[in-house]
């Protein structure tokens, strides 16, 4: 047994036997004697006088052991150091005596992942020197503190992240653990007080009706269960039958009924009820499936799907132009690379002379890719364009004459080259037969499979 200066030893007969018992005061304490009538030292700001009668109230009740509780708590100081009235301190384990043992606190890290243990215990009573035992509050008002510098009366304090045993008014960010300590209830350079009010840290995962997985991937969301009355981890896609509205959303899969994203959207499956709006950028990995409409602006081009009165599904883009398989920078309003394909391909203009009407077209079609080139000739050749050099097989070439004006037989004669020879039968009269002398006058029409691409598969296997 460790005695120190002026430490009070007490005997208690019990039977045939005694027990002693070191009582340690501690500066402007009072010795009193609990429901069983143990001795224990009472730190005097946690007494107030109530009345001329002295009367004393203690601000915390004393359990059958002989220590306060859940005011105060006694502690052994293992820090290696002396712990000052004001400071807070850990649980870093237990001595022979079953007391608890502490040292400075600090806000920890928090390890994603793992369960939040906090250790924080409470700020120190009084003076404990190294090695020995003193008193912790864990709940109640203390007093005669330096509260004066950076401090406001009403300020929440905080365990410190930087200073080992300190508080702070400033709220930890995460990854740090957030553990409230108390209040500023005076500021004062020697008498300042604040009341400690320990409140332990917790995670999402730790709430009682939180359902969550123990590794939440990234960008994971909780969406309430009404029918099971718990809020459930959505890591592998979000659920919504209300709304939502967000700056970023990053996730596997959204299915909601009204969508708002501020910024951009990246999602892997995209199924929204009613309305999408993204005021950025989209990207959907796979299906985007959206039954009433679908905004997107910003430094994307601007795009619309919705419903017509009728009922069909519309797709419309908006002063802006649509590039399809890698086309990054369309020059046209619609720019495909590769192919195209449609039952039917027409092109639709205004009527000039009747406003409540259109004009529609069909697309010529054939069982090749062709080209043509058609016109007018009064000469006996033909310039082909310079690209169907490249563009065109020449052995595909066809050519229709039509002769202008008089009952002349136009002919092929060779195609060499970039051009096409025209050889003259006339009809007109017997000199100008019998020495090919004339004018000549027709309409051609010459058409060419293309050679830049494969040859068109005219019947092909369903998918």
């Amino acid at each position: 047994m460790i005695f120190l200066e002026k430490d009070l030893l007490l005997s208690r007969r019990s039977g045939s036997s005694f027990t002693e018992q070191v009582i340690r005061p501690q500066t402007a304490s009072l010795l009193a004697f609990d429901e069983n009538k143990f001795p224990v030292v009472i730190p005097s700001s946690s007494v107030r006088v109530e009345s001329a009668s002295y009367a004393l109230s203690a601000s915390y009740a004393l359990n059958g052991g002989g220590a306060p509780s859940p005011s105060l708590v006694l502690v052994q100081n293992g820090s290696g150091l002396t712990l000052s009235k004001g400071q807070v301190v850990s649980v870093i384990g237990s001595n022979l005596n079953s007391q608890i043992v502490v040292d400075l606190a600090v806000s920890k890290i928090h390890t994603p992942g793992s369960t939040i243990t906090s250790d924080i215990l409470g700020v120190v009573n009084d003076s404990i020197p190294a090695g020995f035992t003193g008193y912790v509050l864990t709940s109640g008002y203390l007093t005669g503190l330096n509260t004066a510098t950076g401090f406001s009366l009403g300020d929440e304090l905080y365990v410190s992240p930087s200073v080992s045993g300190s508080y702070t008014s400033i709220r930890p960010n995460a990854p740090r653990d957030v553990v409230k300590v108390g209040y500023i209830t005076g500021v004062n350079n020697t008498t300042g007080s604040i009341f400690v009010d320990v409140k332990q840290p917790t995670t999402i995962d730790e709430i009682s009706n939180i359902s969550s997985s123990a590794s939440p991937a990234d960008g994971a969301f909780l969406v309430y269960n009404a029918a099971d009355g718990i809020w459930e981890d959505k890591s592998s896609g979000l659920v919504l039958s209300g709304s939502l509205s967000a700056s970023n959303a990053d996730v596997g899969s959204l299915m909601a009924g009204t969508a708002l994203v501020q910024d951009v959207l990246t999602v892997t499956d995209l199924n929204v009820l009613n309305n999408l709006t993204v005021e950025n950028d989209v990207t959907v990995g796979r299906d985007v499936v959206v039954e009433r409409q679908l905004i997107a602006s910003g430094s994307s081009a601007p795009f619309r799907v919705v419903s017509s009165v009728n009922g069909t599904n519309v797709f419309y883009v908006t002063g802006s132009r649509v590039g399809i398989n890698d086309v990054m920078d369309p020059q046209f309003n619609l720019e495909v690379q590769g192919s195209f394909a449609a039952s039917t391909k027409s092109f639709v203009i205004d009527h000039q002379e009747d406003e409540t009407k259109r004009l529609v077209h069909a697309t010529l079609e054939g069982p090749e890719h062709a080209v043509f080139v058609r016109g007018r000739s009064e000469s006996l050749s033909i310039d082909l364009p310079d690209y169907w050099t490249w563009l065109i097989d020449e052995s595909t070439i066809t050519v229709h004459l039509t002769a202008i004006g008089s009952p002349d037989t136009y002919y092929v004669e060779k195609v060499e080259g970039n051009k096409i020879y025209i050889g003259v039968d006339r009809k007109t009269n017997f000199f100008n037969k019998l020495f090919n002398k004339g004018t000549v006058n027709f309409y051609y029409m010459i058409n060419a499979e293309r050679k830049d691409v494969d040859k068109l598969k005219v019947v092909i296997d369903k998918l």
